[in-house]
């Protein structure tokens, strides 16, 4: 059971997990009960009860927000996702606005059209819908652009489900850069078609192949092997799972071509006695060497930049790449943050040498910028160009091409 901790009350409001109805009722609330609350929706609550804070603070609001983000908790129980969405929010917690528009949607399925046009003036960028008489799905990457896919509905139901597809929180691995660069791609229209690009469909069996990897990695009946040490992996959609999986296989690969051979006993003599040990190499391989710049070049990112924010002309390349006149729809930006802990002036606090993902968008004609923890891609925080600057010491650019 969780400790106690001090959350103030919610104006006695228990939502009950539906969107455009008057659901508010009182009865037992997370107000008057948190802890029994939140035991009632996840049976392995016992690591998150430094975060409940964070979570109080955003309900008490209760405003639109805070409805998303009780209806995430309500479907996550309802679903079987565990808890660990919740971990490492940040200080003024804010739903990605893709799980939102998820939640939000009435229908799930995945639409079929009769021809492209039908489906470019019926959908939005970043949508997946079948054509008609076609088996496998398409994506719109742009306005008037539609990238074709080489999954059917079903298999992309599988990989990436709706709502908890878009959900992704780190595990007991050092793949938080990784992470970073999935979860900026994710987020990203052209990103996710990239990504998904990589995955194929033959046989009842699912192939994954990287841009610039040296090995097509098959999962039988489109699923992990059974060997899979899954707390080495995110806890994630199968799909990033497979990303995931793949890239370690790629590592390993590398290294023995070059002649490198790493052995299970010297790098489980390098863990703590308390840490699980590694069951494959590649597992290993992954967290020692999964950094930012190399992950975004096997899978295919292009004019990789990075930004030294120690110095003038790091700190002007970022800028720069920010205020482009032409847009940075198609770029990604994962940054490291610096060594020591940072308060940005939001309040959150960074975590020493941790990747995150910064997310540039456009409001009122204003350029302004998300901030998401790779450990968790549900929530985001504000954060302005200041605090970008002093927080990290390096932000990696990476173009999205076709």
């Amino acid at each position: 059971m969780v400790e106690p901790v001090n959350c103030k009350a919610i104006s006695n409001l228990h939502f009950m997990g539906q969107f455009n109805e008057d659901k508010f009722q009182k009865d037992e609330t997370f107000a008057d009960d948190p802890i029994s609350y939140i035991n009632g929706k996840f049976q392995n609550t016992e690591k998150m009860a430094k975060y409940l804070p964070n979570v109080c603070a955003a309900l008490l609001k209760n405003d639109e927000n805070a409805r998303n983000i009780a209806a995430l908790i309500d479907y996550a129980a309802k679903n079987n996702m565990p808890s660990d969405f919740i971990m490492d929010l940040l200080a003024d917690p804010k739903l990605n606005p893709l799980i939102t528009e998820e939640l939000k949607a009435k229908d799930v399925e995945i639409p079929t059209f009769k021809s492209q046009k039908e489906a470019i003036e019926n959908s939005k960028t970043g949508d997946i819908f079948l054509l008609a008489e076609n088996d496998f799905i398409s994506i719109k990457t742009q306005n008037d652009e539609i990238a074709p896919l080489k999954i059917t509905p079903k298999t992309y139901k599988k990989l990436f489900p709706p709502v908890i597809g878009k959900v992704t929180t780190q595990n007991l691995a050092s793949d938080c850069y990784l992470l970073g660069v999935l979860n900026a791609m994710m987020n990203n229209p052209k990103g996710k078609a990239k990504i998904l690009s990589m995955f194929e469909e033959k046989n009842g069996n699912i192939y994954l192949n990287y841009e610039n990897g040296n090995l097509e990695h098959e999962f039988k009946d489109g699923n992990l092997p059974d060997n899979t040490d899954y707390l080495r992996l995110a806890n994630a959609p199968l799909g990033i799972k497979m990303v995931e999986y793949a890239y370690g296989d790629e590592l390993e690969e590398k290294s023995l071509r070059y002649g490198e051979k790493e052995t299970l006993s010297h790098a489980n003599s390098m863990l703590p006695p308390y840490y699980p040990k590694y069951l494959k190499v590649a597992d290993y391989l992954r967290d020692k060497n999964g950094s930012i710049g190399n992950f975004m070049q096997t899978i295919g990112l292009k004019d990789i930049e990075k930004c030294n924010l120690m110095t003038p002309n790091g700190q002007k390349k970022l800028v720069d790449s920010f205020y482009d006149l032409n847009g940075f729809e198609d770029k990604i930006f994962v940054a490291a943050s610096n060594q020591t802990p940072t308060k940005l002036k939001n309040g959150t606090i960074t975590k020493p040498n941790h990747a995150y993902v910064i997310e540039p968008y456009t409001e009122d004609k204003r350029i302004k910028f998300r901030l998401y923890n790779s450990s968790n891609s549900a929530f985001y925080s504000d954060i302005n160009l200041i605090d970008i600057i002093n927080s990290f010491s390096r932000i990696y650019i990476g173009k999205i091409t076709s």
